[in-house]
């Protein structure tokens, strides 16, 4: 914890933003004792911007919420059984990464997300992996020839609709 005198503003902008650490709280002031006052950085999730993935990874999931920093080495994100790699971090969002599990059924887990150490509260942050949203490739065109910059053709289920989200590595 930390106390840190802080005075009344009467009549003025009261909002006052505290940072320690890149993670921040944007705290009233109006008012206030001015013995000190805490202040809560619990990391909180309000929004996950997906539910579904592929058991292969590759899914990009926005965390949105408060508290969060921006450290990334001070970001974990789990979704049983595996980790989401974080990508990019800012006090408010969060991008991360799945990785590919290993599985071969359904499975529904909760996105579960740390800062520093410290558990961020989320309402609803079910995350299932599926069957129906995992790539399959039934066929190749010119696998013989298959170089960089040669145009081929893959036959399958379950692709993205946008190209820029397909990569193939051979």
């Amino acid at each position: 914890n930390l106390n840190c005198p802080m005075y009344s503003c009467e009549g003025g902008d009261c909002d006052k933003s505290v940072s320690i650490g890149g993670r921040s709280a944007v705290i009233n002031t109006c008012g206030a004792d001015p013995n000190g006052f805490e202040v809560n950085f619990q990391p909180t999730i309000t929004g996950v911007s997906a539910s579904t993935g592929s058991f292969a990874g590759g899914r990009r999931i926005t965390i949105t919420g408060t508290s969060f920093g921006t450290k990334m080495s001070a970001i974990q994100i789990l979704i049983s059984p595996k980790l989401c790699v974080p990508l990019s971090v800012t006090d408010t969002q969060v991008v991360c990464q799945t990785v590919n599990t290993g599985l071969t059924a359904d499975m529904t887990s909760t996105l579960e997300m740390r800062v520093n150490g410290v558990s961020a509260t989320c309402a609803s942050c079910a995350f299932t992996y599926s069957d129906a949203a995992t790539p399959k490739v039934n066929s190749l065109s010119d696998e013989a020839k298959l170089v960089q910059g040669t145009q081929f053709t893959l036959t399958g289920q379950n692709f993205v609709a946008t190209a820029a989200d397909i990569a193939v590595h051979t």
